[in-house]
């Protein structure tokens, strides 16, 4: 039994039957509401406040199913129960499907406290109901609220990145291909130049992909100075920029790293200098002699991980007609049907197949072999890939 009185609206033509009802209920305590003609009830509904609604079907204003769902669309909130002379399964389920808490068929033996428990669950029921189109609602607005903070991340992280997927300084020309797993990524580069000619590139990698990854993408935009990346050396910006990441790093609670390889050309001496911190070495392409060469050499710990740490820094020829590659791992680590990753040594092969193409196309038809070959057909890590060459042999005017 409830513990506390109910008001309840009754939908009701037949005076005997809502008398029986009341007598029923009386010694819950619960006040009994008889409404003969639906238009009463729903006068009654926008003046007065009640639990719930035990509702008839038939009534001399209204019939059948029509009856429900006029009183429903009045007080959507309320919890309301059939309680009619049909005896109609089919009819039971409409008016359940049609959001009634229960179908009772009209029994003079109908017990007041059964009949009370059936109004205390249907009360119940509507709560819950309520509650979980409440919390339905806020995710929804939250998912919206999400995903328009993803839209505007990615719309940042756009506009770090060089405009357009080629650019030349009449010297130095730059492609590159940026596939995100997702609306926003954790790869991240950049490229320059100095007045005097020299170029260069960086390129990095965040551990995992999303947005915490894609925070960090922009936590490093704001630390390069392509200035000094130029004045230090691949080396010494490695070690200046792993300090100041390990400042930040150690205050957050889960750890956070960055691979990276910083790639600088210099047409006067005719060289090219990287140094790699955890990531994939830069590929050498020769359109002269028609060859690609792997640039194997010794990689540091990625970036972010030790206080102090050393990124040795190799030096290859290199001038006109020469290419240099830059990627992250996502470009390779994907996996075929038969589990195989597609790997650096058929990356390399197929940078070796396609080494006289113009960039742009190079590069769109690595990614897509790369696609092909997934199992999924489609990338699971973020993938970026650029392809800096010389063009000219003269000082930049950039």
């Amino acid at each position: 039994m409830l513990s506390t009185p109910l008001q309840i609206l009754m939908l009701e033509d037949d005076d005997d039957f809502a008398s029986l009802i009341s007598r029923k209920l009386r010694s819950s305590g619960s006040e009994l509401t008889i409404a003969p003609k639906l238009e009463v009830a729903l006068r009654h509904l926008t003046t007065r406040s009640f639990d719930v609604v035990l509702s008839d079907l038939n009534l001399p204003d209204s019939r059948g199913l029509e009856t429900f769902q006029k009183v429903f669309a009045t007080a959507p909130k309320l919890p309301i129960v059939v309680l009619t002379g049909e005896d109609d399964d089919a009819l039971g389920l409409r008016c359940v499907q049609s959001g009634a808490q229960d179908y009772l068929v009209k029994d003079l033996g109908l017990d007041g406290p059964i009949l009370l428990r059936a109004l205390s669950y249907a009360i119940e029921r509507k709560r819950v109901q309520l509650e979980s189109a409440r919390v339905q609602e806020e995710l929804r607005r939250q998912n919206e609220e999400m995903s328009s903070d993803l839209r505007m991340a990615q719309q940042v992280q756009t506009a770090m990145l060089p405009m357009g997927n080629t650019r030349s300084n009449g010297l130095f020309s730059f492609a590159h291909r940026y596939k995100p797993a997702g609306p926003v990524g954790g790869d991240f580069f950049t490229e320059f130049c100095s007045p005097t000619g020299a170029c260069g590139v960086v390129v990095f990698d965040v551990m995992g992909h999303g947005v915490r990854a894609a925070l960090v993408t922009g936590l490093l935009r704001a630390l390069i100075d392509e200035a000094s990346v130029l004045s230090l050396g691949p080396e010494r910006f490695l070690t200046l920029l792993n300090r100041n990441l390990r400042s930040i790093f150690r205050q957050a609670d889960q750890q956070i790293f960055v691979t990276a390889v910083c790639v600088i050309v210099d047409p006067n001496e005719k060289k090219l200098s990287f140094a790699s911190a955890g990531h994939p070495s830069p590929l050498l392409l020769d359109a002269v002699n028609g060859r690609v060469i792997s640039l194997e050499a010794a990689r540091g710990a990625p970036l972010g991980l030790a206080d102090e740490g050393t990124w040795k820094q190799h030096t290859v020829p290199f001038g006109p007609g020469n290419r240099a590659l830059m990627f992250t791992d996502g470009l390779y680590e994907v996996e075929g049907p038969d589990g195989q990753q597609f790997g650096l040594p058929r990356l390399v092969e197929a940078a070796q197949r396609k080494v006289n193409l113009p960039a742009p196309q190079l590069l769109a038809e690595l990614v897509e072999e790369s696609q092909e070959y997934s199992v999924t057909g489609d990338f699971h890590d973020d993938v970026c890939a650029v392809l800096l060459e010389q063009t000219g042999t003269g000082p930049s005017t950039r």
